[in-house]
Parts: C-alpha cells; sequence; structure tokens
C-alpha cells in the first residue's frame, strides 16, 4: 500500500514530538511585536522535523530558517525565478511542489535546484502529493477539477468535474481525494480520481482542509464550524462550532492542540482528545501560520498587503499586560517593575511595594517618615515605630530631633538625652557633666553643674544640700569673688577683685 513508508515515518515523528515540552493553548499571551518583516507576503510555512522553518514568499524565495523568541535566523534562502501562489511539502520533506504564473514545479531541498518545471495554461489553484510522490494539481473553477502529474507530466487521471466549484483540496494519508465543494459537500474520491462519497453534514461551504494524521480528516467551513471526520469508521463525524467567520486554515499547534484561524484572524486552540475549544487567541492583519514555542510562547506568520512579518505572542503569566520577560514580577499582577532590584516592586500599592523604588537597600517605612525601616541601610530609620524620630548620632536611643517624641536634647553626648529644666547639663547623674539641680536652671560648673549663679561666676549659689564648706559660692553676689577661706566676708581673690581680704586665712573686720 502507498501509506506504508509514510506510516512509519509518522511513527517516528510521533514519538519524537511527544518528548518535547509543548506550549500550552491556555497560557496568558499578549503582543510583544513585531519581531521579522519580509517584502512579499508569505504562501506557505512548515516546521520541518528538525524544528527549522520553512517558509515560500510570494516572489519566489525559499527560504529555511531557525525561530527562537519570535526572530527568525535564516540558514539559507533561495530564489527560483517566479511568482509563486502555492506551495506544499511532499511526506519525506525532501520536494517543495510550488504553484507559479506558468504553471508548477518542484524544488528539491536537498540540492537547492528546480525539478519538473511543467507549463500550463491556466495556473492551477492549489495542490498536494500523495505518497507515491504524484502531484494532484486542482482548479477551483474553471475547469474545476483535479488531475495527477508523475515528474511533471499529466498521467491521465482526473477528477470528475465538481459542478459548484470548490474552495479545498487535500490528498489524505490513503491517497483518496478530499474536495470542499461550494455545493456545501465534501467529495471524497479513490486515488485514480473516482468519486466514492459525498457527505453532507457541512451547512455552509468547505473553507479548509487538514488531515492531522491517517484516519482522521478535518474540515472548516464558511460559517466558523470545524468538522471532524473518522474516514477508518465509516466516516464517523463531529463537529464544534467556532464562531460566525469563515475558517481559512487549520494546523497543528502541539502534542495535544490543533490551531484553527478564521477569517477575523482570531486563532482558536482545539484540544485534540476530547475536540473541544480550550482557548482563542486574537492575531493581526491576516493570519497565515502559528508556530508554538517549547517554552510556551507564540509566534504567527501573517501577511499584509504586499508584505509579510511575523508577530510574536509572548507569556503574561499573571495577566497584567507586561510580558513575563520584562516583568520582573511574572507571577504577581500588582508589580511590574523593579527599579532597584530589591526584590521589591515599584508599586507601593501592589504586593510587596517599595516605598522607596530608587534605594535597594529600603522598601518599608512603618511610621511613614520617609526613612527605611532597614536601620543599617541608606537613608535608615533608627525608630522606625516613631515617626518624629530617624537618626541617633550618639546611638543612645533618643533621636536627634530635639523636640520630638523622644528627643534628645544631647545628641552627641551619649551619656546625656534629658534636660528638664533647660539649662544645658543633663538630668543622667552618672553621664558627663550631670546637672545637679536639674529642676531649676541654672549654669554654675565649677563647684557643680547647673545650679542656681546669682552673679554669674560659674559657682553655684549655696544650698542646704551643698554649702560653701562643699565649694558653694562663699560670694555669691560678688562675680569677682567665690571663696573666703577664713569666713569673714571678704574674698581671697587680690584686687582688682572687690572686696579682697588683706589676710585671707584670719578673719577680721
Amino acid at each position: 500500500m502507498k501509506r506504508a513508508a509514510c506510516l512509519a515515518f509518522l511513527a517516528i515523528i510521533s514519538l519524537i514530538t511527544a518528548s518535547i515540552p509543548v506550549a500550552t493553548a491556555n497560557s496568558n499571551l499578549i503582543q510583544s511585536g513585531v519581531t521579522s518583516n519580509f517584502p512579499s507576503p508569505i504562501v506557505y510555512s512548515h516546521v520541518m522535523d528538525d524544528n527549522s522553518l520553512l517558509m515560500v514568499q510570494g516572489d519566489g524565495l525559499i527560504i529555511s530558517a531557525t525561530i527562537e523568541n519570535g526572530k527568525i535566523s535564516e540558514l539559507w534562502s533561495h530564489d527560483i525565478g517566479y511568482n509563486v501562489t502555492f506551495g506544499k511539502l511532499d511526506y519525506g520533506e525532501k520536494l517543495l511542489a510550488v504553484i507559479h504564473e506558468g504553471g508548477f514545479l518542484t524544488f528539491n531541498l536537498e540540492t537547492k535546484q528546480s525539478e519538473f518545471i511543467t507549463p500550463l495554461s491556466d495556473a492551477p489553484d492549489s495542490l498536494d502529493w500523495d505518497s507515491d510522490g504524484h502531484i494532484w494539481i486542482a482548479y477551483h473553477d474553471g475547469l474545476r477539477k483535479a488531475r495527477e502529474y508523475y515528474e511533471g507530466s499529466y498521467n491521465g487521471y482526473q477528477t470528475p468535474t465538481i459542478t459548484s466549484g470548490f474552495f479545498s483540496f487535500e490528498v489524505l494519508s490513503n491517497d483518496y481525494l478530499a474536495v470542499g465543494g461550494f455545493d456545501n459537500k465534501l467529495h471524497i474520491f479513490d486515488d485514480a480520481g473516482a468519486l466514492m462519497i459525498q457527505l453532507n453534514q457541512p451547512e455552509s461551504y468547505i473553507s479548509a482542509l487538514y488531515e492531522p494524521h491517517e484516519g482522521t480528516l478535518l474540515a472548516g467551513s464558511g460559517d466558523g464550524v470545524l468538522h471532524n471526520y473518522d474516514y477508518n469508521s465509516s466516516w464517523d463525524y463531529s463537529s464544534i462550532s467556532l464562531g460566525a467567520d469563515q475558517i481559512t486554515s487549520i494546523q497543528d499547534f502541539s502534542n495535544t492542540h490543533y490551531a484553527v484561524i478564521d477569517s477575523d484572524n482570531n486563532i482558536h486552540f482545539i484540544d485534540k482528545l476530547s475536540f473541544t475549544k480550550t482557548g482563542e487567541l486574537p492575531s493581526v492583519s491576516t493570519a497565515q501560520f502559528v508556530i508554538a514555542e517549547l517554552t510556551g510562547q507564540i509566534s504567527v506568520v501573517y501577511n499584509t498587503g504586499q508584505s509579510s512579518g511575523v508577530m510574536y505572542y509572548d507569556l503574561d503569566y499573571d495577566g497584567d499586560g507586561v510580558i513575563d520577560s520584562m516583568d520582573d514580577f511574572p507571577n504577581e499582577p500588582t508589580q511590574q517593575t523593579d527599579s532597584d532590584g530589591d526584590g521589591f516592586g515599584d508599586n507601593p500599592q501592589g504586593a510587596n511595594g517599595d516605598l522607596f523604588p530608587n534605594n535597594p537597600e529600603q522598601h518599608a517605612d512603618t511610621d511613614g517618615d520617609g526613612y527605611g525601616d532597614n536601620q543599617n541601610g541608606l537613608n535608615g530609620d533608627m525608630f522606625p515605630d516613631n515617626d518624629e524620630q530617624w537618626s541617633d548620632t550618639d546611638m543612645d536611643g533618643y533621636g536627634d530631633n530635639t523636640n520630638g517624641i523622644m528627643g534628645d536634647k544631647f545628641i552627641d553626648d551619649a551619656t546625656q538625652w534629658n534636660d528638664s529644666d533647660g539649662d544645658g547639663y543633663g538630668d543622667n547623674p552618672l553621664g558627663n557633666e550631670p546637672d545637679s539641680c536639674p529642676q531649676a536652671a541654672g549654669f554654675s560648673k565649677f563647684d557643680r553643674f547647673g545650679c542656681l549663679d546669682s552673679d554669674f561666676d560659674y559657682y553655684s549659689n549655696p544650698d542646704d544640700t551643698f554649702t560653701v564648706v562643699d565649694g558653694a559660692d562663699a560670694l555669691p553676689d560678688d562675680s569677682t569673688q567665690w571663696a573666703d577661706m577664713d569666713g569673714d566676708g571678704y574674698g581671697d581673690n587680690p584686687a582688682p577683685a572687690l572686696t579682697p581680704d588683706s589676710c585671707p586665712s584670719v578673719a577680721g573686720n
């Protein structure tokens, strides 16, 4: 049987593709931009068994390339010298058949040479290979039939005329011919072109045909219905409606899904096992071919006017509108950027928001004073729960903002912080220059600190707890005298001090 070699080939390919991670049809995807441009429309695209991409441009340029992250990297190219309208690879991926303005030809991908250039008075609309390497060319209107050619020559086999004309054509793995008529019927012919059966399930013309594997035929109709036929089981049938738009193409997308494109450039993802729709992706311009990247992204080959390009759809796992490759937080929809790279997002209202987006050492500010909770970081807050304090120069636990809560009256002295009477001497009796009179402002400093000094000579007035004997000012109203050794009321300082005592060690009047 013609299919024996092809079935073995398909079995090998199934084992290979089963081992490759599959891009899921349900991933969040958004357009991230055009990654490649071409000066002519793409009329045929195919992912080869080695994962390279084969494309045929309308100007006759054949391109072999790799594609990664939507970017095309050319491996080789060849200009066949004709304007091309259609192309199709054979089962062995060695020969490419193309329709040009003067007929059709085959191109050998190994030798990079054109073979069997066949001129025709009327260019056909489509073509396909059978398992023996014969080419069936199809005239959708005009002749409205298909004819078989071998090595460029017509061998006499053809279908009868499809009166209504047709819009789609496919040679199946068992070499039967499937033709989607404008009469809303699916016409099936044997390998010699004789009519075998007409299927009447579609309620609109058949706009696209695709055989994903031996035994299954998918047919898309003008009313947006995808039909599924099992031709090995008496043409068992099921269908799914994808909308009101005409289905323009059907293809394999992954191990588990088909990709179906409609005339409104929506890409529908169909689960192969359940034959249900699992996702949809809006596309751009005239979508021609969908390519799944192994990591989940999608590239769409599209045509626009007389040019073409590749639109890349990158993953947006969290659905925030920023692609994962540009999203610093691909799993968190409330954050997208992290300017300072500290792991906290620039959106202060989002999850794990950064109140200091340009300071990698800070992200939180519990008390809202503008200084970060990380005490050891840049602009750190030594008092993260006190919005009136943030710095502590002398590290005594009291803040440098003197007038704030827990303010330090002595920001450079770790032994003092409070000054109840405001005289500049601290309340801590064990600290530097402790205030001996903490509840009364004074400016004494020679005998004791911070007590009343009426004559401003820096010796304190005597009181009940600190007398002249202890060192208090013996003459508290005379700024020139403070000591009176003999206690006679005359000061020990000689003239020109006032009332100097000429006999400082002998009391006298």
